[in-house]
């Protein structure tokens, strides 16, 4: 719904544009992982170079995906090994 009053109405869409400027910077977004291509593929991504630049095209995306990059920190986490301080239950005997 919009007002059909003019100031109000643009009033509002500055509200609306401010609230949506904030999430700007996803856009600009790039994980700090790097992506290798397995060695399996390799040589077919050199025979096709319709495949090479599709490939290309995918990992750039995969790199700017925030899902992505939370979900390679959260199995980093899990990799780590945990001291016994670190913990979140302990069982008592």
């Amino acid at each position: 719904m919009y007002s059909l009053n003019y100031e109000d109405f643009i009033e509002e869409r500055k509200a609306r544009s401010d609230q949506t400027s904030k999430y700007d910077k996803l856009k600009k977004f790039e994980a700090s992982f790097t992506l290798q291509t397995p060695n399996a593929d390799l040589p077919e991504l050199e025979k096709n170079e319709d495949l090479k630049e599709k490939r290309l095209r995918w990992e750039e995306s995969l790199i700017k995906d925030i899902y992505l990059y939370e979900a390679v920190r959260v199995l980093e986490d899990l990799a780590q090994p945990q001291n016994k301080t670190n913990k979140l239950a302990q069982i008592k005997k």
